[in-house]
């Protein structure tokens, strides 16, 4: 995502976690706004990546006490404002990411009037269905420590294998693993939230891991408690609707 600074900036670059900033004076610059912005590529909030459709462009418009940034698509229902041209910008960024996930969440009859319109402008900017392609689906599974004579206390210099309750053998990378997945040892029974993709199901992280009971240690009511959390936890969202 691309900013470029006012001319009396000449030569500034800013850079922030979430876009890069770059110096382009244009001659076109309409009346009261000093800068013209353009985002390209994706919206990011943290590890939150939002695919645009296309590339937007916008523009900076001074204020008394700082700076507003409006972006075709997206304005006037957003505007983002801050004392300076950065800040009204990841004020911006900042709503993007919580309209959308509000509205996101719901069901084209759990929306109101209002919320619908508010939809279609974010999805007619932003690429729903790549996002959710493309957005890492998080699951509760359990799954036990498998001893192998290959490996020095069952698990290799950078990763444990592991056998999952619904059947599959897998190797956790540490990389990608919270520090307690290193402490689990041969026999050991244990549950994690994992990322996957929700395309291949392949293992993008391990965002949490602890040791339970063994399954011989748990009654059968509460295994079937933690079998069915976890069968349930694998069901992906349905596309929405007006997505497309």
């Amino acid at each position: 995502m691309i900013l470029a600074p006012f001319p009396a900036q000449q030569a500034a670059v800013v850079r922030s976690a979430e876009s890069t900033l770059t110096e382009s004076i244009e001659d076109r610059t309409p009346p009261n706004a000093l800068s013209d912005l353009f985002w390209s590529g994706e919206i990011s909030v943290g590890k939150t990546h939002y695919p645009l459709r296309g590339g937007l462009h916008g523009e900076v418009f001074p204020l008394a006490d700082g700076w507003q940034v409006q972006v075709e698509g997206l304005s006037p229902l957003l505007v983002g404002q801050g004392r300076t041209i950065q800040m009204a910008q990841d004020d911006l960024i900042q709503q993007v990411h919580l309209l959308f996930q509000c509205l996101y969440a719901r069901r084209l009859f759990q929306m109101t009037a209002e919320e619908q319109t508010s939809w279609k402008v974010l999805t007619a900017v932003i690429d729903a269905a790549a996002y959710e392609n493309e957005t890492p689906v998080r699951v509760r599974e359990i799954g036990t420590v498998l001893w192998n004579q290959d490996y020095r206390y069952g698990f290799a210099h950078d990763h444990l294998r592991v056998r999952w309750n619904h059947g599959p053998t897998e190797d956790l990378m540490f990389s990608v693993a919270p520090p307690e997945l290193a402490r689990l040892r041969p026999g050991m029974w244990f549950e994690a939230i994992v990322a996957r993709s929700p395309e291949t199901g392949a293992l993008v992280e391990i965002l949490q891991a602890g040791r339970m009971a063994s399954p011989d240690d748990t009654s059968d009511e509460e295994l079937d408690e933690l079998q069915d959390a976890a069968i349930d936890s694998r069901a992906l969202p349905e596309a929405d609707p007006l997505s497309d």
